[in-house]
């Protein structure tokens, strides 16, 4: 997409300087994440047709050029519908386990992008420990201010979930913000960030689409349906 005029560009041998290597680049799929780090894009995970993945790629725009990134350490799972945000060098996968048994261990993980090292950030819920969110998929997550932001998303045993977590990347600790009014339970919904407010569109209510529009302002954790101009 050309943001000056809004327009589509496909990325292919003829159009670009130095053409995508047919033979180092993602599989077709679909349910993975996605983001941006100082300019270059990363993707991990989804499915293609019956397999889920785990491979991490990096998309370099300048070069046009695909690379997996391989490392040490405990990598992500299979995982989909998951979500993945950056942190100066480090990227955050929260989610997306296909079958999960139910469990209280917080599906986080994170990987330095400059020392190739992937650290499983193994935090159960118990009595003697702060909470933590359990497995999800279809969830949301944005960071601001070295925080991620995560909404809602779906839990096998406990259906659409309207909790909203948040993990200070720096410390490790989880939080879940509680007795707010917000968009409800949904997954599958649409976010994104500006300045400080986090917009939410649409997404599953059970199994109805929404089309309603939300704003959270991440510093006052204040939550505003918005109604828009006909």
């Amino acid at each position: 997409m050309e943001s000056g005029t809004f327009g589509w560009r496909c990325l292919s041998v003829d159009e670009s300087r130095t053409p995508v290597r047919a033979a180092a680049s993602p599989v077709q799929r679909s349910r993975h994440a996605c983001c941006v780090q100082r300019g270059e894009l990363f993707i991990h995970g989804g499915t293609a047709g019956s397999r889920t993945l785990q491979d991490l790629w990096r998309y370099r725009p300048a070069m046009n050029e695909w690379e997996r990134l391989k490392g040490c350490g405990t990598p992500a799972p299979t995982l989909q519908d998951h979500t993945m945000v950056a942190s100066q060098n480090i990227l955050v996968v929260f989610g997306g386990f296909p079958e999960e048994p139910w469990n209280n261990i917080a599906p986080h993980w994170e990987y330095s992008i400059e020392e190739h090292e992937w650290t499983r950030r193994s935090q159960s819920d118990s009595k003697m420990e702060r909470q933590v969110p359990s497995n999800r998929r279809g969830h949301s997550a944005v960071l601001y201010n070295h925080v991620m932001h995560v909404y809602g998303g779906y839990m096998d045993r406990g259906g659409s979930s309207d909790e909203f977590w948040m993990l200070d990347i720096e410390s490790g600790e989880w939080r879940l913000q509680r007795g707010v009014a917000g968009p409800g339970p949904r997954y599958e919904h649409a976010v994104a960030l500006w300045q400080s407010r986090m917009f939410l569109h649409g997404g599953l209510q059970g199994m109805c689409a929404s089309a309603d529009l939300w704003a959270c302002d991440l510093d006052l954790k204040l939550w505003t349906r918005l109604t828009t101009r006909l």
